[in-house]
């Protein structure tokens, strides 16, 4: 890691703070403990963590890993405000970044001006109205910046009355300890989609356009296979749309899965038809094993994923489309090669 520029050195820092709502199998945990795990190299470092459940098993292991010091605080809101208002005193805290809504608004409201410097994070291109409105005022009235890991996040939040020239966008990073893979054409195509089960990953559509893409290939002497991997709300009425389109031979769901490199490496090419997105940790990953890409226009992907180079961007919804070109990619092996070629290259150069 170079040396962190400017301002942000410190002598006067003697612990940061780094907060979340919980240790989910989301993107927002997976930088927050790589961004820890860097910074322990030059400060003393703290991860907060608001709710003790859920704890995905990739997550502990990276903290046994890199021996990350992790608190989760406990009780009722009341009493976690309250802890976390002591713990900052006790420990020195003088700097805090928090990561998602509930824990940005907690931590407001736990420290308000205890601290120098109070970042929040942007984690998406889309909030609810609610949610939104309340972190609005922690945002223009709290916070000294928010941290947007997307163009099109801090582009929503300042035309929703988020001060602007407090969002600076710093896009996700991912370690790369990989070397580009090459893929053998055995006949056989796996297609892989990772994420929680809820609708604004829109898996109904991936499920849809897999349908299409077995029409257009039914002649041809090719097995394709779709996995999607991960959990969440919308387990059983995606598990229904794949029984209802009669797709089951096709299409499986992996929910209890800790090996994702393996996942990635045994695939061919990766689908993404997320309805909204900030900066997909899940494209990232699959551009780090070399995967060929198609996904929706959603939030930056059109930054990760550039058209007709290392994959293909459609619009949202667009089953129809998003079967065709995964076709297109099917059937040329020389092209998955040269996308997933592409990918590594992007993403090593831009985002390592």
């Amino acid at each position: 890691m170079n040396k962190i520029p400017g301002p942000y050195i410190n002598p006067k820092i003697r612990k940061i703070g780094l907060t979340l709502t919980s240790l989910a199998s989301g993107g927002a945990e997976k930088q927050c403990l790589l961004l820890a795990s860097m910074l322990q190299n030059y400060y003393e470092v703290l991860v907060i963590v608001v709710d003790d459940k859920p704890k995905h098993k990739i997550h502990l292991s990276f903290i046994s890993d890199h021996k990350l010091k992790v608190i989760f605080l406990k009780g009722m809101i009341p009493k976690k405000i309250t802890q976390l208002r002591r713990l900052v005193k006790r420990e020195g805290i003088d700097l805090i970044l928090s990561y998602l809504p509930k824990d940005i608004i907690l931590t407001s409201l736990a420290v308000g001006s205890k601290v120098s410097f109070h970042v929040g994070g942007i984690r998406n291109a889309r909030m609810n109205i609610f949610k939104r409105n309340i972190l609005k005022e922690v945002h223009n009235r709290k916070l000294v910046a928010s941290i947007s890991n997307c163009h099109s996040g801090k582009d929503f939040f300042s035309r929703n009355g988020f001060e602007s020239s407090k969002i600076t966008v710093i896009p996700n990073g991912i370690k790369i300890d990989t070397t580009p893979i090459q893929r053998a054409d055995n006949g056989k195509i796996t297609i892989t989609s990772l994420g929680r089960l809820v609708d604004q990953k829109d898996y109904l559509t991936a499920i849809r356009s897999i349908g299409h893409l077995l029409k257009l290939v039914a002649e041809k002497d090719l097995q394709v296979q779709y996995r999607i991997v991960g959990d969440g709300p919308d387990r059983v009425k995606i598990q229904q749309q794949i029984n209802r389109l009669g797709l089951s031979p096709y299409i499986t769901i992996h929910t209890e899965v800790t090996e994702i490199p393996e996942i990635l490496k045994g695939s061919d090419i990766y689908l993404c038809t997320s309805l909204y997105e900030g900066v997909s940790n899940a494209i990232m990953e699959a551009m780090v094993h070399s995967l060929p890409i198609v996904a929706t226009d959603a939030g930056d992907n059109s930054i990760l994923v550039r058209n007709n180079i290392n994959g293909y961007v459609l619009r949202q919804r667009d089953e129809i489309g998003i079967g065709n070109a995964l076709e297109r990619l099917i059937h040329s092996s020389t092209l998955r090669r040269r996308m997933g070629a592409a990918s590594f290259e992007h993403i090593s150069s831009e985002f390592n």
